[in-house]
């Protein structure tokens, strides 16, 4: 039995069961008696907090039927007691707090508690989150406002002092220094930015003096005469970066004062020193003047940014972490539990290598009032410092890995094992990091970094050691046609990429495959997909996880081309594209097609859109695009119009501002493929069969804008030095830059070891590894490949086309099985079903109008709902009842025997039995029993003859003209009606051909004999919907077609052809 500790970290590998932990430490808490309330459990990622809430449920779920399920449980919550009945009571009471249980985002609780606390922060009254795609024009509206301000030679001066240059592009350079030094200034404030003070540099005519005083000493110099003379044209040309770092300053810069082997003299130094000091100076006061400029154009920007965001009710989650943290709300962490109506006793945070400083300064007075408290509260965190990848964002892994000092504990607990990655991908693993600190080239960058990362790598170990796996290196081919062929080519490695997937693919469809990129600056995800799809035998259809524009549908472009067109009818490409598509002719336009005529169709569409909105018009506009569109064309056409209504609330009148909108928009892909190409970070907590890791030929780390300086020996605290960055060579002469750079190597080395060990630890089965040959020459380039190189011995020139690794006959080669994928379960398409076949919709006959929604519930009482019927009370428990009711008649397909009450409550739903609890569905179950007994419901439920088909929960649609009478209610206009049919009796004749059907409609209200026609009258419309569905589904008429109300309360059933 695991012991329980009050206050835990634990740093665990990749696969090894983070959320199982967690997971088992939430129900440990519920187990012993917490408040699901008093729990806050929080991660970074909505997925994720799916993934721990689900955990939770499921784990008990699973437990009540499965023994070795039960087993688990009790093993992960010992303090459980060991019965069925045990499990059945926690989940009834997780079920019934489960509106109440704390589980989240780390974002998403910052927002609740900001909603809270509107007034101190300063908000307006309805503010919400501003999304990406709202973002830039939020943005552009505030560069507007800052430039239309009464500032502009402040603004000028910024400008100048923060590029170095009086002519640059206002917009985008805003843009770019807010990307880099917003958050930092507002972190850690302005003052860090200027904490160097200036130099005194020499006057002009000082300098000229200097400069002829070192030509004087250089014409007297027999050893050195070139090179004096070289550094007095350099001080003339005023360059000093460049004087300062050729010649004999050179060696006064690097501190060696070393020339050409040989030491220089005092006097040379002395002659050299007062125009080395003046360039020092000089170099030091521009940086110096570019922070200022910076801090001081942020400034401005932030005025106006904030005053847009003000005024639009729209935040950044960054801005609810940044007005939390300063406002100090968490100080008085008894006013937050009032607030929201909780106190929170248990924090559990998951992923807490990616927490950032202002999150952990707003969590920090809720850790340590824990902390401090009696023995009833508790911390728990969790994370791994190897997989901290949003270093971009502010995540500090260091925060993980300083935390059990911070909280007087002895140290993280560590979980050893895998559970996700086979032996076979862990040697891989293994090989690679194993011997990471023997990289010449990392060493040479940051031996800090290196060792820093290296704290939490242990050779790692699968929980599965049985499980078959495969992991190899594969080389590219190389183009010969290029100038330099041993230049990486992009294309070999699309090529071979695709060609490790389709090998997959033909062994076994159903396993999953990633293929990750570092960056997708050159749209490697879209080239990949599309060579994946577009090869002509073999197919694969590959598409981009989280989704692609809906431009990826020719159909679509079209209509967006249209959309265009009436915002511009001087548009060429989109009239062409227009007139020669087949809306082309239901707008009136041909190839032929002039300016006028696009005029004409402009003006028509943009009053439409005007009357009618973005959905109804590309609805009519997508109509002619159905005939020949293949399905998935069809399903991205419907998801452009869904995304239209979602629109409706930003309706614009610019189209163009639409289409921007659709560009940007990442909608799934209904053809979802088991094969995904993604980054590196959006793989982040995610698992897959085979893995293919590309993109390696990438440098390992970019150029900083921007450097920092943290308070020695408190990664808790902000930085206490910021500055643009200069060169590393310039350290002697900037005050705290050899600091900061070494700060800056250390974080880059940590963040590319991250980065490669969460691509490689994706895969459960296979790894495979994609690198260029460079076959013809060494390359001393720093690149993820030159890594992989050193790390696994491998040649700096290899084979092209070749797999490099293993090793032929070494132990890892052996320990490969190529049959990995015999392991993936191979789900074949399930076989449709009576019901699937038998619901098909035919084809509508009119598709050119805008078509309405409804459902066939909607049509109940004619539309028409009492007031007293909306805010009747007991809706939640009268919903889980019916609920219940139709679930248990639902899995009756012929009567033939009577349950018993104890066997309708096992086979009840969960959720709704534990909203309503046991005595309830007892009633519930004695209720259906009751019904059952009467002789109506007997023959309703029995089958009348041996070639009598019940097809239960059938779902159906159907496009119902206008002007069709569904009893008393007249459609006003076409309409699409979607429903769920409770139960349908088809009956064949003896050749199989169907000659009648009941429809059977469950009903579980209460009602007096005096209102049963009023029931009948309010129900009539939805039976009439279902009567025209199933005439058109089986192809028979409507008078073949009975309609039947069983009410459950009173057990009768009710004949209501005629009203239908």
């Amino acid at each position: 039995m695991s012991a329980f500790n009050r206050f835990e970290v634990v740093e665990a590998l990749a696969g090894a069961g983070k959320t199982f932990k967690l997971s088992n430490r939430y129900l440990r808490l519920i187990v012993q008696g917490a408040d699901p309330a008093s729990i806050l459990a929080t991660t970074f990622s909505v997925k994720a907090a799916g993934e721990i809430r689900d955990r939770i449920i499921q784990s008990v779920a699973l437990a009540i039927d499965d023994e070795s399920a039960r087993e688990v449980l009790f093993e992960g919550v010992p303090e459980l007691e060991k019965t069925r009945e045990a499990c059945v009571d926690l989940l009834r009471m997780i079920i019934a707090d489960l509106h109440r249980l704390q589980i989240g985002t780390i974002d998403s609780f910052f927002v609740k508690t900001a909603k809270l606390f509107g007034d101190e922060l300063g908000f307006p009254t309805s503010w919400t989150i501003l999304d990406e795609l709202r973002e830039h024009k939020i943005f552009t509206l505030s560069i507007a406002k800052m430039l239309s301000g009464k500032q502009p030679e402040k603004i000028a001066t910024a400008l100048q002092l923060a590029t170095g240059s009086s002519v640059v592009p206002v917009g985008s350079t805003i843009r770019s220094i807010y990307g880099y030094a917003y958050d930092l200034i507002r972190q850690a404030g302005e003052e860090v930015w200027l904490r160097a003070g200036k130099q005194k540099a020499l006057s002009r005519e000082e300098v000229v003096k200097a400069i002829a005083v070192l030509e004087e000493h250089g014409n007297n110099s027999e050893k050195y005469s070139k090179k004096y003379k070289a550094s007095v044209e350099k001080a003339r040309e005023g360059d000093w970066k460049s004087w300062i770092d050729t010649g004999l300053p050179k060696c006064m810069l690097d501190g060696t004062h070393v020339f050409a082997g040989k030491p220089i003299s005092d006097d040379i130094i002395e002659h050299f020193q007062p125009l080395y000091d003046h360039a020092a100076a000089k170099i030091l006061n521009l940086l110096l003047d570019k922070n200022k400029g910076v801090v001081e154009l942020m400034m401005l920007f932030h005025d106006a940014w904030s005053s847009v965001k003000h005024a639009e009710g729209v935040y950044k989650f960054e801005d609810i972490t940044h007005y939390l943290s300063e406002s100090l709300v968490f100080n008085d962490v008894s006013e937050v539990a009032f607030r929201i109506d909780s106190k929170i006793d248990h924090l559990l945070v998951d992923e807490f290598q990616d927490t950032s400083m202002p999150q952990w300064n707003i969590l920090e007075p809720l850790v340590d009032e824990i902390r401090q408290s009696d023995a009833d509260r508790s911390l728990f965190f969790v994370g791994d410092p190897k997989q901290s990848l949003y270093g971009f964002r502010g995540g500090e892994p260091q925060l993980l890995q300083n935390l059990p000092d911070r909280l007087d504990l002895d140290g993280s607990t560590r979980l050893p094992t895998s559970w996700r990655c086979s032996p076979g991908v862990l040697a891989l693993v293994n090989e690679v990091f194993g011997n990471a600190s023997d990289s010449e080239l990392l060493k040479e960058h940051s031996q800090d970094g290196l060792a820093k990362w290296m704290q939490s790598f242990t050779t790692h170990k699968s929980a599965r050691p049985n499980s078959l796996g495969f992991a190899a290196v594969h080389t590219t081919a190389t183009n010969e046609s290029l100038p330099k062929p041993n230049t990486p080519c992009s294309e070999c490695m699309v090529d071979k990429v695709a060609e490790i997937v389709r090998g997959i693919h033909e062994k076994n469809a159903a396993a999953t495959v990633a293929i990750l990129v570092r960056k997708n600056t050159s749209q490697q995800i879209q080239r990949i997909v599309h060579k994946l799809r577009a090869h002509p035998t073999h197919p694969v259809l590959a598409s981009e996880h989280g989704g692609n524009p809906l431009t990826d549908s020719a159909p679509v472009t079209i209509v967006l081309s249209a959309l265009l067109l009436a915002d511009h009818p001087g548009h060429t490409s989109a009239l062409f594209h227009v007139a020669t598509s087949p809306i082309g002719e239901s707008l009136g336009l041909a190839p032929t097609s002039n300016r006028k005529d696009a005029e004409l169709v402009s003006a028509t569409l943009r009053a439409k859109l005007v009357t009618n909105g973005y959905a109804k018009v590309i609805t009519e506009l997508a109509a002619p695009l159905f005939a020949n569109a293949t399905v998935r064309e069809r399903y991205r056409l419907w998801q452009l119009i869904e995304l239209a209504q979602s629109f409706a609330k930003e309706e614009s009148l610019r189209p163009t501002e639409f289409v921007e909108f659709v560009k940007k928009k990442r909608i799934a892909d209904p053809a979802s493929s088991k094969v995904q190409v993604m980054t590196v970070h959006a793989s982040k907590g995610l698992g897959f069969d085979a893995v293919v890791v590309c993109d390696m030929q990438e440098s390992l780390w970019g150029t900083p804008e921007v450097l920092t300086e943290g308070k020695r020996g408190d990664v808790f605290s902000p930085p206490v030095c910021v500055s643009l960055r200069e060169n590393a060579k310039f350290n002697s002469i900037i005050p705290h830059q050899e600091n900061m750079w070494d700060e800056q190597t250390s974080k880059q080395i940590q963040e590319v070891l991250s980065l490669l060990y969460v691509a490689m630890t994706r895969a459960k089965y296979a790894l495979h590894i994609v690198i260029p040959p460079r076959p013809y020459a060494v390359s001393k380039a720093k690149t993820v490949d030159r890594f992989l190189r050193q790390v696994l011995s491998l040649d700096e020139c290899l084979p092209v086309d070749a797999v490099v690794w293993p090793p032929q006959d070494g132990p890892i080669e052996h320990a490969n099985d190529a049959s990995w994928f015999s392991q993936v379960e191979d789900f074949e398409p399930i076989p449709a079903s009576k019901d699937t076949a038998f619901a098909v919709l035919q084809e509508p006959k009119h598709t050119k109008r805008v078509v309405a929604n409804s459902s066939p519930s909607s049509l109940e009482g004619g539309g028409k709902v009492q007031i007293k019927e909306r805010f009747a009370g007991g809706t939640n428990s009268a919903f889980d009842w019916g609920t219940l009711v139709h679930k248990w008649l639902e899995d009756i397909e012929w009567f033939d025997a009577m349950p018993t009450s104890e066997q309708l409550m096992r086979s009840a739903l969960v959720d709704e039995a534990g909203r309503l609890g046991t005595e309830a569905v007892l009633q519930a179950a004695e209720s259906c029993i009751t019904a059952m007994q009467s002789e109506q419901f007997q023959a309703t439920l029995a089958k009348p003859s041996e070639c009598a088909t019940v097809y239960r929960e059938l779902d159906f649609a159907v496009r119902v003209d206008k002007g069709t009478a569904l009893a008393e209610v007249v459609l006003e206009e076409t309409t699409d009606i979607r429903g769920t049919i409770d139960r349908l009796v088809v009956t064949k004749d003896e050749q199989g051909k169907t000659i009648s059907a009941e429809i059977i409609d469950w009903k579980t209200d209460s009602f007096s004999d005096t209102t049963l026609d009023e029931r009948i009258n309010h129900y009539a419309p939805q039976l009439a919907s279902y009567r025209i569905a199933v005439a058109g589904l089986l192809g028979i008429g409507a008078n073949k077609i009975r309609t039947t109300l069983a009410f459950v309360s009173t057990g009768e059933v009710v004949d209501i052809s005629d009203k239908t």
